[in-house]
């Protein structure tokens, strides 16, 4: 079952910032690096959520470079 939207809220706000971290954040759904990489391995976050967080990325923006999620996630 795909992790209801309401919890990407904080990551979605964070990522709309367009800004880098110089530490780790963890979301209720998925953490960001310093290195620019997200991560949402085991999120469950569906198309839908899927579809959420690649509408809020800002392109050339420092806050995400690569996205990172398992393989599991394309079942």
């Amino acid at each position: 079952m795909p992790r209801p939207a309401a919890e990407l809220v904080p990551l979605l706000a964070w990522l709309r910032t367009g800004t880098g971290t110089d530490r780790r954040i963890d979301f209720p759904a998925g953490t960001t690096l310093p290195n620019g990489r997200l991560d949402l391995c085991k999120q469950q976050l569906g198309p839908q959520g899927a579809r959420l967080v690649a509408d809020t990325l800002v392109p050339d923006a420092a806050a995400v470079r690569s996205v990172h999620r398992t393989a599991a996630a394309e079942r």
